[in-house]
């Protein structure tokens, strides 16, 4: 999917406002992941309370990072679980390096 020239803007707009919060809203959605031994983007939207427009965009960047953030905190269990709508949904578990930076 193409980003039109007015999403780009609007999606470059949000980056920097969020960045100063991107740092702890990380920390948010890893312990949620943590703490339940892995969970769904459904789930850890449910149990951080965070917007999914917030939580999925610190998901991804804790697995594939972003900018100056490397990523590679959560991976994909390979185990699904489902959504309440019924679709499959990815577990993400955190890694060894997710478990080092909380402790």
């Amino acid at each position: 999917m193409v980003e039109s020239p007015a999403q780009a803007d609007t999606s470059a707009i949000a980056a920097e406002r969020i960045t100063p919060e991107t740092g702890k809203l990380r920390l948010r959605v890893l312990t949620i992941i943590s703490r339940t031994g892995g969970c769904t983007d459904e789930e850890g939207i449910r149990l951080t309370g965070l917007p999914s427009s917030t939580y999925r965009p610190r998901r991804v960047e804790l697995h594939k990072g972003w900018r100056d953030f490397d990523g590679g905190y959560i991976e994909d269990s390979g185990e699904r679980r489902s959504t309440a709508s019924g679709r499959p949904a990815i577990i993400w578990r955190i890694t060894m390096k997710g478990r080092n930076a909380l402790d």
